[in-house]
């Protein structure tokens, strides 16, 4: 999955504007997350990739730490993340 469709996944999430209940994530948490993958985004559209591989970093942390470990969105997002890193790695070798 491309950052841009991640964020619209996010986004998504975001519109339904309801209260959340068991295993859903909270609009904060989701817009902290968009705010992370918007910025990750910008910084590889600079050439930063290490800043955007950084600003993944964190909200895997984000994901990991504070968001329901059933979200399927947050599970999308983990994965998106190591991806991205091995893909890094990969290149480093």
């Amino acid at each position: 999955m491309t950052l841009d469709r991640l964020i619209a996944s996010v986004e998504s999430e975001l519109m339904q504007g309801r209260e959340p209940v068991t295993g859903q994530v909270s609009a904060p948490l989701l817009e902290s997350a968009r705010l992370s993958l918007v910025g990750a985004r910008e910084q590889v559209a600079r050439g930063n990739v290490e800043g955007g591989l950084a600003q993944l970093a964190s909200l895997a942390h984000q994901v990991s730490d504070l968001w329901p470990h059933t979200s399927e969105l947050g599970a999308t997002i983990l994965s998106h993340v190591h991806e991205q890193r091995r893909r890094a790695t990969a290149s480093h070798d």
